[in-house]
């Protein structure tokens, strides 16, 4: 059985949406990346792993923090709902 791995660069999220990365048009809304977490969760049978990359506390500001806390809270939800 293959396994899947799902990584995330929070580098193609939009800065415009308020999260400090370079991507300044044409990435992810944080909207879409909290729903692509909470899918993988919720159906992907095979997925063994998430990583969510590019995220430095020491540089980025509070708001980019809350985008990680909430991408992995939605992805352990989905998880949960599935394993019901």
């Amino acid at each position: 059985m293959s396994q899947v791995y799902l990584s995330i660069n929070l580098e193609t999220v939009e800065a415009a949406v308020g999260v400090t990365t370079n991507c300044t048009s044409g990435g992810l809304s944080s909207e879409e990346a909290v729903e692509i977490c909470y899918l993988a969760g919720r159906h992907s049978e095979k997925l063994c792993a998430i990583d969510i990359s590019e995220y430095n506390p020491f540089v980025e500001d509070w708001r980019t923090g809350r985008l990680v806390a909430t991408m992995f809270y939605y992805f352990s939800l989905g998880l949960s709902e599935r394993l019901q």
